[in-house]
């Protein structure tokens, strides 16, 4: 067993990275949108940090902790003799067998323990569906709480365990650093989610322009009468020209425009500029 003079340094080092696990931090508390944690399309949306740890949740931040296990096994290290015990209410004579009356119709193995439980320990306290516990490790004792998050049945009282243990060994110094990086980290992305939320929607980006129709007889009138009224109608018409052949406008609509240049009003064979093959 280590001195305990050496005790508290011990339960401080910094585990292994192999004793390090993930666990998913829920970003938003009311965030009902849940779903696989994958590295595919649709589960990327759930991992703020691109940490895939293939479970069922909403959006989270993946935090750095020591399991149940790991815990365990540095408690034992350091003081094999440690335990921990559920704070609890004692309870009077009559008020106990008020209680075991009530465990009448259970089994006799059930009567039995919840009979010891309540003669020894009371009633435990609890909060919010989670228990207080004391952890006592070389002498030395600390408080501690634990819930049993979203689980049921007889795996919400291993979790209740495991997370009453994790906290009350962090009062001893066991994985404080690990708590206190994911604190920081988890606060900065909640904050970075809450100003993601509150920046105004980008405007959708414009549809595309629909392609342009060739032009008929009434559009290259329009045109023409428009260019002539202009200072230099040859230029306008020319633009008007380039304009209609670019939309794929048939040969007579071209023929059209360039038939009503001034210029054009005395027989030439001469090719608008746009005509130009180089």
């Amino acid at each position: 067993m280590t001195e305990p003079k050496d005790a508290f340094e011990q339960l401080r080092r910094p585990f292994a990275p192999n004793e390090i696990e993930r666990l998913p931090k829920q970003l938003r508390k009311n965030d009902d949108n849940r779903g696989p944690c994958e590295d595919t399309p649709r589960g990327r949306q759930y991992s703020a940090d691109r940490h895939f740890c293939g479970g069922f949740h909403a959006r989270s931040l993946h935090l750095d902790y020591v399991g149940h296990a790991g815990i365990t096994d540095r408690l034992n290290e350091v003081d094999p003799l440690w335990d921990y015990e559920f704070m609890h209410v004692d309870l009077p004579a009559w008020a106990s067998a008020a209680v075991g009356a009530l465990y009448q119709h259970g089994t006799p193995d059930a009567i039995a323990e919840a009979g010891r439980l309540v003669k020894l320990h009371g009633i435990p306290i609890s909060r919010d569906g989670g228990y207080w516990i004391k952890l006592t490790i070389l002498g030395h004792t600390r408080i501690g709480f634990g819930d049993a998050g979203a689980k049921s049945g007889a795996n919400a009282t291993k979790e209740v365990i495991g997370d009453a243990l994790r906290n009350a060994a962090m009062r001893f110094g066991v994985g404080t650093y690990l708590w206190s990086k994911s604190d920081a980290a988890l606060a900065k992305k909640q904050a970075e989610e809450v100003e993601h939320d509150d920046a105004p929607a980008a405007a959708p980006p414009a549809p595309p322009a629909p392609p342009a129709k060739p032009w008929d007889e009434a559009q290259a009138d329009a045109a023409i009468k428009f260019a002539l009224r202009t200072q230099q109608p040859e230029v306008a018409l020319r633009k008007a020209w380039d304009d209609a052949s670019a939309t794929g406008s048939p040969q007579h609509i071209l023929d059209r425009i360039r038939a009503a240049a001034p210029s054009q009003q005395q027989p030439t064979t001469e090719p608008y500029e746009s005509e130009i093959v180089e």
